[in-house]
């Protein structure tokens, strides 16, 4: 084993704590927040299957649900009005979302 192969895991082990936190402290786009804001209404003022539908018009079913589902569980630990733990809420979710996703994927045996 050479030096590059020990170097390069131990940087990324370190950096990956360090990308994780600024990730998490940078407040949401304002995309973001136009999304989880539509599903706040979707939620608040409509039934549960139509709000989805009645709150997008344009946005395609998957990227609906996902949204809803990122508003809901987050509003579970952080309410919505609090925006700024409530976005690093709805980050956590999906930076738990990517680690699982990256350590199926890392663990799978290579069928090839």
């Amino acid at each position: 084993m050479n030096f590059s192969q020990k170097i390069i895991p131990a940087f990324l082990w370190l950096m990956a704590p360090v990308v994780a936190f600024f990730y998490l402290v940078i407040p949401l786009t304002n995309d973001a927040r136009i999304y989880l804001g539509v599903e706040h209404i979707a939620a608040s003022y409509y039934p549960f299957p139509q709000g989805i539908d009645l709150a997008w018009e344009i946005k395609p079913i998957g990227n609906r649900l996902v949204n809803f589902l990122l508003y809901k569980i987050a509003t579970l630990f952080v309410p919505f009005d609090n925006h700024f733990l409530f976005g690093v809420a709805v980050k956590l979710l999906v930076l738990l979302a990517i680690i699982a996703v990256a350590w199926y994927f890392a663990d799978r045996k290579s069928v090839v």
